[in-house]
């Protein structure tokens, strides 16, 4: 939906991001195990739905885009064939670090998905990757059950963040135990070019713990 017709209404600029099918493919195996999915930053949803599709118990997708959210909601009922109950589903309307701050203490999750903007202004607060990404990955760690997984990601012009560091000092810092960590890469579609590494802004990493 352009908007052609109606050009002065906010309305969702995309969908699912075709270079993240190989990570919802990743996770297909960690969702069939069942627990309860947290998707921080989750745009149209795309991934909370390949998740419920895949045998999560429960997903609960945060954004701070109603638009966005209510495209989720859509997309949840035209999945049912797949087996996606939206029953199974929470929206959350809300900044990712403010949702996780006001979270019950004791609030786990079998799997998280983070794939935050470059920058974005939430009210008063500024949201930067460069700045705010490794304690809100220190905050994901420390919320995942045994055995659980998160699947990081950025696209951003620029040197590589080194994302694979930034997981082994959090899950460190948390005193959690590394059972995995492997390179999550876009799709094959979306090839790297040796002579033009600036052209390749995407990264991304899954973790799991022991």
């Amino acid at each position: 939906d352009p908007g052609w017709a109606t050009p002065r209404s906010v309305r969702p600029g995309y969908g699912p991001f075709v270079d993240q099918r190989g990570n919802r493919a990743r996770l297909e195996k960690f969702a069939a195990r069942g627990g309860a999915w947290l998707n921080l930053f989750a745009h149209t949803g795309a991934f909370s739905v390949s998740l419920l599709a895949d045998g999560a118990d429960r997903v609960t997708s945060v954004d701070l885009s109603a638009a966005y959210l209510e495209r989720l909601n859509q997309s949840l009922s035209f999945n049912r064939e797949r087996g996606v109950d939206p029953t199974h589903h929470d929206s959350v309307r809300a900044e990712g670090r403010r949702f996780l701050e006001k979270l019950d203490s004791r609030e786990r999750f079998a799997g998280i998905v983070l794939d935050p903007p470059t920058a974005a202004a939430a009210g008063r607060r500024f949201w930067s990757l460069q700045k705010d990404l490794e304690p809100l990955i220190r905050q994901c760690v420390s919320r995942l059950d045994g055995g659980g997984c998160l699947l990081v990601t950025q696209n951003r012009s620029g040197p590589s963040l080194g994302l694979d560091r930034v997981l082994e000092r959090a899950a460190d810092r948390s005193h959690r135990s590394i059972a995995r960590l492997e390179a999550a890469p876009a799709d094959f579609d979306h090839p790297p070019r040796r002579e033009f590494p600036e052209g390749d802004p995407f990264e991304g990493w899954l973790l799991e713990l022991d």
